[in-house]
């Protein structure tokens, strides 16, 4: 178990504590009212100055320096302290101008933190554009970095650095399943570059988090700044408009009723979420000041009061002529009714698109399965004829009318089925009861799919397999911008998404990953895991 804590100082400078160590990420020290210049006719002025004086900080085992050649990442009084830490770890062009003491990362490389009787921390670079296509050469090289050490419930901690919303971010969800995201934001502009923009918007930096399915979101790098075009208010309306998992992740900074927790002195808070009335201080956080300060024992950012969710079940629509829902319809009535009208056509809408994009997808998932079979969403049971005769099936469905139909189809196939009317992220089943859990075309609408993920982990005994198949976000531009288009009316009437990712949330869950393979432009994903012994 780890204890981790994070105290926002300002802008995008961060106090990262991990049981012992002690990071800190672009220093900016310096007192507002100073005006710096970018180069090519750029300028900023600072604003507002830290909440914590560098003196105040102690020994520094290492930091995390996104940029070293502009001032709202690394100023004057944060060049001073950059010989005390233990380690700089920065880009390769910062490293060259910094000199010896350094260590420059290019994307996807790594370096390691360690030291006696504490957890060692693996930081690996990630890819950055800070600014439209083909601007590096005048803006420079910046980075990301991805924290990862034992003991982090969610998955690893990443910090986007200053960039835009383009592929080479998005890959990071390929690659780790983040659990934390400490987000640059500010949508920087300036008036000599015109609508030209240097970081992410608010809107797409919950884009970005709907993609990554992070647990815990902290938003840095949006005030103090006078380049910011996008502050607090934009970062809450982005959010209050993003899915319900999106909105639930967003722990924004700020200090309760005037106050500040004890020990800042400027903006900078520490992440706080103070208990409710009448209850008692959450497990796991401990008492500072005013505040409660986000204090994690197990690594991850957990001591929230996380809003009820609506629970439903859906899969791969096809939609025609929905029916009128109801002003009172909930979530789940509204999928249970969709489901339910499109029960009678939907084998032959689907068939169509078995053959033309999920060809092979069905038999990939049968030649995996292995003793106790579990499929959550089973539908009309498409999948039946492709399961191995030895293998003993149970089939949990939403819809009734779709329930029917996979129980004619097993009884032509004389299968044997347990199928049962249920919800995908409430399983009515006792934990480790199955040897295999299969999802196919399902975890596209529903709508908390981190939630029915952890359902089936639930449910699977030590080593079990997790067998998933998906149509996802694709890997080509033009297909992602049609499918994001074609979102604005699929999400609104039948809850389905086309530019969700399944593979980042399984390995948040801590599934060891098997397979993964994408298909049809990447629009098309296989994934095979196992539970952990």
């Amino acid at each position: 178990m780890t204890d981790v804590r994070v105290t926002h100082i300002g802008g995008p400078t961060l106090l990262i504590e991990v049981d012992g160590w002690q990071l800190l990420t672009d220093p900016t020290f310096d007192a507002p009212g100073r005006t710096y210049r970018f180069g090519w006719g750029t300028a900023s002025r600072k604003l507002t100055g830290p909440a914590l004086p560098a003196e105040s900080l102690g020994d520094l085992d290492a930091v995390l320096l996104t940029h070293d050649h502009h001032a709202d990442n690394l100023d004057d009084a944060g060049r001073v302290l950059l010989p005390t830490a233990g380690r700089v770890v920065t880009t390769v062009a910062g490293s060259r101008r910094l000199g010896a003491g350094t260590i420059g990362l290019a994307p996807w490389q790594h370096t390691t933190l360690t030291a006696p009787g504490r957890p060692t921390i693996e930081v690996t670079a990630t890819p950055c554009r800070h600014g439209p296509p083909l601007s590096r050469p005048v803006v420079g090289e910046v980075t990301g970095f991805v924290l990862r050490w034992a003991g982090q419930r969610h998955g690893p901690l990443w910090i986007t650095g200053d960039t835009v919303l383009y592929d080479g971010v998005r890959q990071v969800a390929d690659r780790f399943g983040i659990g934390t995201v400490v987000l640059h934001l500010g949508a920087v502009r300036f008036g000599r570059t015109g609508a030209l923009r240097y970081t992410m918007t608010a809107a797409e930096g919950a884009e970005l988090c709907r993609l990554v399915g992070a647990h815990s979101v902290l938003p840095v790098h949006y005030e103090g700044w006078s380049h910011f075009s996008e502050g607090r208010q934009a970062v809450e309306a982005a959010f209050a408009a993003a899915p319900a998992t999106v909105r639930a992740s967003l722990r924004l900074a700020h200090p309760r009723h005037g106050q500040l927790p004890h020990g800042l002195t400027g903006p900078g808070w520490r992440w706080n979420l103070p208990p409710p009335p009448g209850r008692a201080l959450p497990d796991g956080c401990v008492r500072s000041g005013p505040s409660w300060i986000w204090a994690y024992p197990d690594g991850s950012l957990r001591c929230s009061e996380r809003p009820s969710r609506t629970r439903r079940t859906g899969r791969t629509a096809i939609v025609s002529n929905p029916a009128r829902r109801s002003p009172s319809e909930s979530p789940t009535a509204k999928q249970r009714r969709v489901w339910d009208r499109s029960a009678p056509s939907y084998d032959r809408q689907i068939a169509f698109l078995e053959r033309v994009q999920f060809a092979g997808g069905r038999e990939w998932l049968g030649d995996r399965v292995r003793g106790r079979v579990l499929e959550v969403a089973i539908g009309t049971g498409r999948n039946l004829p492709y399961y191995p005769a030895d293998a003993t099936l149970t089939g949990v469905e939403l819809s009734p009318a779709m329930l029917d139909i996979a129980r004619r189809r097993a009884a032509e196939l004389g299968r044997a089925v347990d199928l049962r009317e249920g919800d995908a992220e409430r399983l009515p089943f006792a934990s480790a009861s199955f040897d295999t859990v299969v999802c196919a075309l399902s975890l596209c609408s529903i709508p908390h799919p981190a939630q029915a993920i952890d359902e089936m982990k639930r449910v699977l005994v030590p080593g079990g397999r997790l067998l998933l198949l998906d149509h996802v976000a694709s890997t080509w531009p033009p297909v992602r911008a049609a499918q994001w288009l074609l979102e604005r009316v699929t999400v609104r009437v039948a809850g389905e998404y086309f530019t969700r990712r399944q593979l980042p949330l399984v390995r948040a869950a801590g599934f060891t990953i098997v397979e993964a393979e994408r298909l049809k432009a990447g629009t098309v994903e296989r994934v095979h895991a196992v539970k952990s012994a």
